[in-house]
């Protein structure tokens, strides 16, 4: 094959490669401007802005460390759960709860076998968590800050 007609062979093969790109291009614009609504902003984000956004405030309570019965030793378990309340909740009063957390939690586990703690999912933990709260702040008379107890970590040993 002559010099020649290789230049001219590497020129289409790249223009055809240049054009490619251009069309491609061209759709991936149209698309993504079809998305868009007359104020230019995605439709996703706009519904978002009208929907009231919902804020709140966390506080984890780490390292709850259980001791277990097994089968044939102990094993350790280490928790932590997170204080999730409304936005307004003030962080001291979220503080001021966390022993009482720590005991219920405890309390509440400590009546398992590790076995049982392990079959648990991690949903039907955190219910159980959150009933034995529920039931340890309405014995105690005592007003719960918080709205939800999240399950952050479980480490079994």
């Amino acid at each position: 094959m002559s010099t020649n007609r290789l230049i001219l062979l590497i020129f289409v093969l790249n223009a055809v490669a240049v054009a490619a790109g251009v069309a491609v291009n061209h759709l991936l614009v149209q698309s993504a401007l079809a998305a868009l609504p007359l104020g230019g902003e995605p439709r996703e984000e706009a519904e978002k802005k009208s929907e009231p956004s919902v804020e709140f405030v966390f506080l984890p309570v780490e390292k709850i460390i259980l001791s277990l019965p097994g089968r044939e030793r102990e094993h350790y378990f280490v928790l932590d759960v997170v204080l999730q309340g409304p936005a307004g909740t003030d962080k001291k009063k979220l503080e001021q709860v966390v022993p009482m957390v720590r005991s219920s939690v405890a309390a509440n586990l400590s009546t398992l076998q590790a076995d049982e703690l392990r079959a648990l999912g991690f949903e039907a933990l955190r219910q159980r968590l959150e009933e034995g709260l529920n039931a340890d702040f309405a014995a105690r008379n005592a007003a719960k800050p918080f709205d939800n107890l999240l399950v952050s970590k479980l480490i079994a040993q």
